[in-house]
C-alpha cells in the first residue's frame, strides 16, 4: 500500500501530510527508504512524524512508526 508520513506536534495536532506512493518489501533483509521533507516546518520540542498516521498498513506492532523531531 502507499506509505504516507504525517507530522504532528506535540498536542497531536497534524501540521503536514505525505503520500510517498509504495514501499518495496525488504525481500533480501535490506532496509528500504523513501526520501522525503516537510518544507518549511519548523518543529519544535515534542513534534514527532509519524509512518502510517491512520493506521491502514496492517503491522504486528505500531509502537516504531513515530520519531521525535524539533527541539
Amino acid at each position: 500500500p502507499e506509505v504516507v508520513v504525517a507530522l504532528v506536534d506535540a498536542a497531536g495536532k497534524e501540521r503536514a501530510r505525505q503520500k510517498l506512493g509504495p514501499l518495496a518489501a525488504p525481500l533480501d533483509l535490506d532496509p528500504k527508504r523513501l526520501p522525503f521533507r516537510f518544507e518549511g516546518a519548523k518543529p519544535a520540542a515534542g513534534w514527532r512524524v509519524v509512518l502510517d498516521p491512520d493506521g491502514k498498513i496492517p503491522e504486528i506492532t505500531e509502537e516504531n512508526n513515530g520519531e521525535q523531531v524539533g527541539g
